[in-house]
């Protein structure tokens, strides 16, 4: 009985040298294969939306492009043979970076390597540390020691940089600086404002 379309099986030739299979199987018979390339997926390796990871990408980048927009200069220092050198040597290499030196190409970016401690006064090597003067003359002192991170240095010089900014603003157009706020508005109900097309709509 012949079935076209719906099945199709070969000769059976002895002749022709055959794969061992599981008993009660003609070898002759070859499965079908799915040659289609499995879907793509919108999610990334670790887990995340592809367009979330890209969106925390961006952010991330123009942290680094406004990394030394308020400063005028960045001293790095740590010893060569201390293990907590990691994210000041990663705050180092994320500033002279070129997106980094784009925001503020007068920014002076200098490294300073710490002497190693003499062995025989039992002290270990003075912690990493990232020395920020502002644009205003400020200057700050970060300790990159165990736990600390370039992400959260970058976050705050980016932090002290932008409160800098704002109160030069200020003192620019003749206000006072810091703002207060007096006691009794701080308890005022805020009436909000209506959209402009909410108040051109005539009322029914």
């Amino acid at each position: 009985m012949d079935l076209p379309g719906l099945l199709s099986v070969q000769s059976f030739d002895p002749a022709r040298p055959t794969r061992p299979g599981p008993p009660g199987r003609d070898p002759s018979i070859q499965p079908a294969r799915n040659l289609a390339p499995p879907p793509k997926s919108p999610w990334g390796r670790s887990g995340g939306c592809v367009k979330c990871v890209a969106s925390g990408d961006e952010e991330e980048g123009g942290e680094r492009r406004e990394m030394l927009k308020f400063v005028s200069k960045v001293v790095v220092e740590y010893c060569p043979l201390d293990p907590r050198k990691a994210a000041a040597v990663e705050l180092l290499a994320q500033c002279n970076g070129r997106k980094a030196k784009d925001s503020n190409p007068a920014c002076s970016v200098e490294l300073r390597r710490l002497p190693v401690p003499p062995q025989s006064t039992g002290t270990g090597p003075q912690p990493p540390r990232v020395l920020v003067t502002y644009l205003n003359g400020a200057e700050e002192a970060i300790v990159a020691a165990e736990g600390a991170t370039a992400q959260g240095i970058r976050d705050q010089i980016l932090a002290r940089g932008r409160l800098i900014d704002t109160e030069q603003m200020f003192r620019d157009g003749g206000e006072k600086w810091p703002v207060v706020i007096p006691e009794e508005e701080l308890g005022m109900s805020f009436p909000g404002i209506k959209p402009k097309k909410a108040e051109d709509k005539p009322q029914a």
